[in-house]
C-alpha cells in the first residue's frame, strides 16, 4: 500500500509541475562590441576608429634624397664590420660600384652585393 501512494505521490507531482518531454534550442553567441565580431554592419564602426586613430596628416612627404645620400655615403666608406658571425666588408670597385661583401665566418659562405 505504502509503494502504491508513492507512487501516485509521483504521478501527482510531474502532473502538477507540468513535466513534459524537453525540448532544446540551439544556443546564439553575438558579441555586443562593435569592435568585434564578423556582422559587416560594423564596417563604418571599424572605418570611424582607425580613423580616429590615424596621425598621418595627408600632404606630407619623407624626405628620401637625405636618405638616399645618407645611404651612399655610408657605404662608399670602406669598412669592415664583424657582428656575431658574420663579416661585413664594404669596398669601391674601380667603375664605381659598391661591393658589399657578407661572409658567415662558421660556414665560409660568402654573399656579395654589387650596388651600381
Amino acid at each position: 500500500m505504502r509503494r502504491n501512494a508513492l507512487g501516485l505521490a509521483i504521478a501527482v507531482a510531474a502532473a502538477a509541475t507540468g513535466m513534459s518531454p524537453g525540448s532544446a534550442d540551439e544556443i546564439r553567441f553575438g558579441f555586443t562590441n562593435p569592435s568585434f565580431g564578423g556582422n559587416a554592419f560594423n564596417s563604418a564602426h571599424l572605418l570611424g576608429t582607425a580613423q580616429a586613430q590615424n596621425t598621418h596628416k595627408e600632404g606630407t612627404s619623407l624626405d628620401l634624397s637625405r636618405f638616399s645620400q645618407e645611404l651612399r655615403e655610408s657605404l662608399n666608406r670602406p669598412e669592415t664590420r664583424i657582428v656575431g658571425d658574420t663579416l661585413v666588408r664594404t669596398t669601391t670597385a674601380e667603375d664605381g660600384t659598391t661591393v658589399v661583401d657578407i661572409v658567415n665566418l662558421t660556414t665560409g659562405e660568402v654573399t656579395q652585393v654589387v650596388i651600381p
